[in-house]
């Protein structure tokens, strides 16, 4: 006990004498930033929009963007040296002020994703190539023909690969290591996101007021009224904009499990009507479930009288506001309750699942997996060959993982899955209210991943916004790191220096 006194007080003097963590934890999120930017695929100009392909417009040129393209040497070059640099400075501050290491196990596991991902890149075949798919539709072979996965595309991918996944690595590894302020840094973050979301809303109000009001007039039995599918706000999809306001439900509940605040229910409902209203139905449904859970939990949370009542309160209010909408509606419920539930989202993607998993028809795809661009790029291609519609994702995060990076990507996936859920069982056995809600998230982000590909492996960086609102907080319930007796015998020595 003594000693560990003395660690935590020699600990407390280094961060006094180092200015804190407030640069170390720029450089984090620096690392963050950077990460998410070996996601992205290419960028290239065109004359006209394309259909059925994102993109924005940038003085008067559309430019669009193909996930199933390697990334542009104009991003890729500038990204690898800046994020490396960053990376060795920051390991270097970590290590000097709390005398941390990279892990061993963690470093030997990064070195084994290395020497796997190697594999799958230089093995990969080259040249043009002709794949043939059972197409599940129609019991017939289906020819799909790749262009071929160049040796700087290969260079690419993989070192694009490895880079993201060590961010997750040191982001684990170092957590710990970090003074309150990160926390104050995470809460922060928590709170773009959910500003984020409303900035979101207030554009789609300005951009897309009417479809608003129309979906609106629909929902509520207008005959008149046709369903706008395609208020997507800033974002290239509605399903993006849906995730986003789902992000802003899970920050606003993170932000509620150690603070009372009231106010941020009102955000978590105006979330999930826009959800509704955009007719992005996976977050909304999921949103709507961690709403009624986590309200639930607040019931049963030790807490004052009054916020029980407050609770119960809201919670009634609810469910009182959804009868009255069915009765408004029962007219039109039944034909409303069809469409949402049509072959628009169940049916296309069990069709998308279908296509992706008769693309494992040879031992090495099992194994190994496409890789990134060429999965996207064939996925498209067949789909284009059987649906006139080319499409790069499988729809299901967990298949485009399998599909990307092979079963031993999936079985690396599982390991990290199987990681936050044993923080959560620790946390449970320490305080089961505390826990609770991260269990209720952890699912409900796992179900989302059945359906929609922005949560799992190379996407668009999304799954960072999640690892940073949500994981980082769960492996901030465990205890801060201790120095090693002999690295804080060094430490004090340090310190007496400078005294």
């Amino acid at each position: 006990m003594k000693e560990w006194n003395h660690m935590e007080q020699t600990k407390a003097v280094i961060v006094k004498k180092s200015h804190g963590d407030v640069l170390d934890i720029v450089l984090f999120y620096l690392l963050g930033l950077l990460a998410s930017v070996f996601t992205l695929g290419g960028f290239e100009a065109s004359s006209s929009p394309i259909n059925n392909i994102n993109g924005f417009i940038f003085l008067n040129t559309f430019i669009y963007y193909s996930p199933q393209s390697a990334s542009s040497l104009f991003f890729f070059i500038p990204s690898v040296l800046l994020y490396v640099g960053i990376l060795f400075w920051f390991i270097y501050l970590r290590y000097q002020k709390t005398g941390k290491l990279p892990s061993k196990y963690l470093f030997s596991i990064f070195s084994l994703i290395v020497v796997v991902r190697f594999i799958s890149a230089v093995s990969f075949p080259y040249g043009e190539q002709t794949f043939t798919f059972l197409f599940p539709d129609t019991n017939s072979s289906v020819d799909v023909t790749y262009s071929g996965y160049s040796l700087s595309d290969r260079i690419i991918g993989f070192t694009n690969e490895i880079l993201f996944y060590s961010f997750f690595l040191v982001a684990i590894d170092y957590y710990k290591t970090f003074s309150d302020k990160m926390k104050t840094a995470l809460k922060i973050t928590q709170y773009i996101v959910i500003l984020a979301g409303l900035g979101l809303i207030v554009a789609a109000w300005i951009i897309s007021a009417k479809d608003l009001i129309g979906n609106l007039k629909y929902y509520l039995g207008d005959s008149s009224a046709k369903l706008a599918e395609g208020i997507s706000s800033l974002t290239s999809h509605r399903n993006v904009f849906g995730f986003m306001l789902m992000m802003s439900t899970i920050s606003c509940f993170a932000l509620m499990m150690n603070k009372k605040n009231p106010w941020l229910i009102v955000i978590v409902a105006i979330d999930i009507i826009h959800c509704f209203l955009i007719y992005s139905r996976t977050p909304f449904i999921l949103s709507s479930l961690v709403f009624v859970m986590l309200h639930v939990w607040l019931l049963f949370k030790k807490q004052k009288k009054s916020y029980r009542i407050y609770s119960v309160v809201l919670l009634s209010t609810v469910v009182l506001l959804g009868i009255v909408f069915l009765i408004i509606m029962r007219d039109k419920l039944a034909s409303v309750l069809s469409h949402l539930g049509s072959d628009t989202t169940i049916n296309t993607r069990e069709l998308f699942w279908t296509h992706a998993l008769s693309m494992l028809n040879n031992p090495y795809y099992y194994i190994f997996g496409y890789g990134r661009v060429p999965f996207f790029s064939t996925f498209s291609n067949y789909q284009l060959a059987t649906k006139s519609e080319a499409f790069w994702s499988a729809h299901n995060g967990y298949l485009d993982v399998l599909l990307e990076f092979g079963i031993i990507g999936l079985l690396f996936l599982v390991a990290l899955l199987s990681f936050f859920i044993y923080r959560i069982v620790v946390l449970f056995k320490q305080d089961g209210t505390k826990a609770f809600p991260y269990l209720v998230i952890l699912t409900t982000i796992s179900i989302y991943s059945i359906f929609e590909p922005r949560m799992l492996g190379l996407m668009e960086g999304s799954n960072i916004i999640f690892f940073v609102i949500f994981c980082l907080p769960l492996l901030g319930e465990e205890k801060t790191y201790k120095p090693s007796s002999k690295r804080l015998e060094t430490l004090t020595a340090k310190i007496s220096i400078v005294e």
